[in-house]
Formats: structure tokens, sequence, C-alpha cells
């Protein structure tokens, strides 16, 4: 007896010096911690700044991802276009810090999955083809190692918001946190609208005065809501629109399932809408249709009358899109067709760049040679089509073809950068997904599931054709974060229903 309370005497002395020596270590820290982050500030490296701030948070919220992914959401899809609006550069190296965040979500999920083998299990099939993607693409950069820069920038702008994927997939996320999740982002997509109208009557007008000094500057450009724009430069005004049109399809997708009366769908709609009218958003008139016929495919199939309808409502939509664009523009139908098509189609450069939309596909084909398979295989590595701005020097291979805009749109990135195979993990992700996406839809119990399930089969289909357009996937933190947000909620839901059918 005597013993065993010598024991626990002993026991309780050894815990209370380790607590004794934690705690005074941790006091003993912070002189050190203050005079690190006071030789940071005087710096006055915005990068650098924010990295170690950010890096600091995170390491501080290792153990609560939840608090993790409302920073993301909110730093990623409000604060940074607002913050990237009214400071300009200075701020686009700031907003390294939020893609430290994404970075320690990601290693928070790659953790878990390592010590939870039960997780295998319950993982679909489309989030280890992405894991697979982010494998690749690292081992194939390293192995084509042209400088350390290249690829770090790279790596950063194509998986800075990946932990949201495999973070709503491995992490143990309730129902109410990713309610909640979802309900944010809708709640931001709605505040576009007060944005938009604010750089609509106050911005617009302001970039107006500057149009005649600054060649290529459209003042309209601005109108981008809370994704980001420069006050003199151009602006994420498509990612805003496809942003609507995709949560207008998760309204929808709702409605159809009884969950959502008509008059709030209605008033929700035109207050979600209201910001394609507002600005230079031709892509709805692409985009818009095909979501529709993505969500009503099977309606369209089995009662053709609905699709008479959806014809004349989208007839009268684009009508009513074109003729308000034209106003703006100050411009006829004839000279829209003419100037959409020649930098789009023909071979006249988009903006300043040599290349467009078409001919970036037709040059990279061009110059593929027989004598070097690896390039068409495989690419060129991470970041080496990067063009160059005021930070530094661009990508290997975009110094090579200066002006080109070889990674102006998302599909001829990849293929400089990650090869024929890297687009092709690429599809089979997407793919995946919507056949993960058909099998919520059966055996999901919740029909709020279905309902979303059915919404995400319509995002992951202008997902797919967006590269086609602009390179944000592998860019832009906002809408990069929307389509990984959207692959991990419907991990999450695969995940669901998993566990409801065993």
């Amino acid at each position: 007896m005597h013993l065993l309370g010598f024991n626990g005497s002993l026991k309780m002395t050894n815990l209370l010096s380790i607590s004794f020596f934690k705690t005074y270590s941790a006091w003993l820290l912070l002189p050190f911690l203050g005079i690190f982050f006071g030789v940071l500030a005087s710096t006055a490296d915005p990068l650098a700044i924010g990295m170690s701030a950010s890096s600091f948070i995170g390491i501080a919220l290792l153990s609560k991802p939840t608090w993790n992914v409302d920073l993301i959401i909110v730093l990623g899809l409000f604060v940074s276009g607002l913050v990237t609006l009214f400071f300009g550069d200075l701020a686009t190296k700031m907003m390294w810090g939020v893609s430290i965040l994404g970075f320690v979500l990601l290693m928070t999920a790659f953790y878990r999955l390592i010590t939870t083998p039960q997780l295998i299990k319950s993982t679909p099939a489309f989030v280890w083809i992405a894991l697979l993607f982010f494998i690749y693409t690292l081992v194939d950069s390293v192995l084509q190692l042209y400088t350390a820069k290249e690829i770090i920038g790279g790596f950063k702008r194509y998986f800075q918001a990946w932990g949201l994927l495999f973070g709503l997939c491995w992490l143990d996320f309730n129902k109410k946190n990713v309610d909640r999740w979802c309900l944010l982002v809708l709640g931001i997509c709605l505040l576009q609208a007060p944005f938009c109208l604010y750089e609509k009557l106050v911005l617009v007008p302001f970039r107006e005065g500057y149009v005649e000094s600054l060649p290529g500057l459209e003042a309209i450009d601005v109108v981008a809501g809370t994704f980001g724009a420069l006050m003199l430069g151009g602006g994420n005004s498509a990612e805003m629109a496809v942003a609507l049109i995709m949560m207008f399809a998760f309204l929808l997708a709702r409605y159809q399932a009884n969950m959502m009366p008509s008059k709030q769908l209605l008033w929700l709609s035109l207050l979600l809408l209201s910001p394609l009218g507002m600005g230079e958003t031709k892509i709805v008139v692409i985009f818009f249709p095909l979501m529709i016929a993505v969500l009503y495919r099977k309606e369209f199939l089995s009662r053709p009358h609905y699709l008479v309808v959806a014809l004349i409502f989208g007839t009268l939509f684009t009508a009513i899109t074109l003729n308000v664009y034209m106003i703006i523009n100050k411009t006829t139908l004839d000279g829209l067709i003419f100037d959409t098509l020649k930098y789009n189609v023909y071979e006249v450069g988009y903006g300043s760049f040599y290349l467009n939309r078409t001919t970036v596909l037709t040059f990279w084909a061009e110059h593929q040679s027989s004598a070097n398979p690896l390039s068409f295989l495989f690419g060129n590595g991470l970041g080496s089509t990067q063009e160059g701005d005021s930070s530094g020097p661009g990508g290997h291979i975009s110094m090579r073809y200066p002006s080109s805009g070889l990674g102006f749109t998302g599909a001829a990135m990849l293929l400089w950068e990650l090869g024929v195979f890297g687009v092709s993990l690429f599809l089979l992700m997407i793919a995946l997904a919507w056949r993960c996406a058909n099998r919520v839809i059966k055996v999901a119990v919740d029909p709020v599931a279905r309902a979303d399930a059915t919404a995400i089969q319509a995002g992951l289909f202008l997902f797919a054709i967006y590269p086609f357009y602009l390179n944000s996937l592998f860019n832009q933190f906002s809408f990069q974060m929307l389509f990984t947000f959207m692959l991990g909620y419907l991990a999450w839901l695969h995940k669901q229903s998993v566990e409801n059918e065993s």
C-alpha cells in the first residue's frame, strides 16, 4: 500500500513537473516570438508577414479544423477579393497567407488518412484519383526540376484550396458544420449583388477616366463582386458569374425536390442573379443554358413540353443578356458576334497575348516534337507557363515564347505543364465524381443529399469545360475554393450514404 502510494505520488510529481516545464517554456518562448514578429514587421514585406502570421495561426488551428474551414471560406471567397480590389499587388502577396491555411488543412487531412485505415472504405474513387493527380504533379515537376521557385509557385497556385477536398472527405465534420458552410457560401454569393452595385455605380465611372490613358482597360471589368479585381486592371467577373450560376443550380435542385417554396426561390434567385446584368458576363449566354440542360436532362427526355418551356425561357434570357451587354458596351449584334469570334476562334490574340482560346491549343499541338515524346506525355512541370510580372520572370516555357499566353486557358496550361497524362487524370477525376454523384442520388436517404448531388453534377459539367475558357481553376483562389469545396461536399455526402447503406 505504501509502495502504491509512493508510486502514485511519484507519478503526480512527474506530471506536475512536466506541466511546470511546459508552462514556463511557453512563457520563455513569448519574448523570442515577440522579437521574431517585431523584426518581421520592420521588414515591411507583406509576403513574409502574411505567410508567417498564417503559419502561426495555422499551427494553432491544427486541432480545430472546423475553424480553419471557416477562415478559408470567409477569407478566400469574401475578404481576398475586396483586399485585392483596394490594395492591388500588395494584397496579392499578402494572400499567400490564406494559401498557408489551405495547406495546413491539407496536411491535417493527410495525417488523418495515414492514422485511420478505416477511411479507405468510405473514400470515393474520384478522391483517390485527386490524390494521384496531386502526387503525380509533384513527382513529375521534381523530376523535371528547372528552379525551386518555379515549382513552389506552381504548386501553390494549383493546390492552395485542395485542403477543402481532402478535409471534407477524411476529417470528422458533422452535418451541422457542413450545413453551416453551405449556408455561408450561399450567403457570400447573395452578397455579390450589393458589392456589384457599388462597383457599377462608383468604380466603373472612376475607371472610365483612365480608359484612354491605359490601353486595354475595360471599365466594366471591375464589376466582379468579392471575387477580385484590380482597381486599374482586369477582374474575375466570369468566375463570379459561374459561381452564381452554379449556386442557382442548387436552389433549383432543392425547389425541384419540393424543399423550397416558389416565393423563396423567386426572391433568392433575383438577388443571386442580379449581378449578371450589371457587368460584362457574356459567358452567361453559354453557361446558364448548359446548367439548365444538365440539371433538367431527365425531365426533358421524359416530358418534352419541359424542353419547349426551357427553350423559350433560355431564348428570352439570352436575348435580355445580350441586349444589356450591347447597351453597356454601345455595340450592335453583328459587332458583338465579330468581336467575340475574332479573339476566340480567329487568329487575333486575346488582350496583350499573341494567342487566344483556340490558337493556344493549336500552338501547343504544333510545338510537340516526335523526338521528345516525354513533353507530350508528361509536360514540363508546374509553373513552367507562368507569365512574368513585377515579382520576377515567368516560367521557363513562357520565357521561350514571350507574350504568347501559353497558360491563358486551363486546358493549355495543363497540357504544357503536366502533359496528356495530367489532363487525363484531371478529366478522370471529374468523370468519377459524376458517377459518385449518381450513386448518392440513388442510395441517399436524405432528400437534401439527393438534390445537392444533382446540382453538383451540373457544377461538375461547368467546371469541366471552364478550363477551355480561362485558367482560373488552377490559379485563382476563390474560384478554386468553390471547385474543391463542391468536390469535398460530394465526398462527404458519399461517406454519409455508405454509412447508411451499411
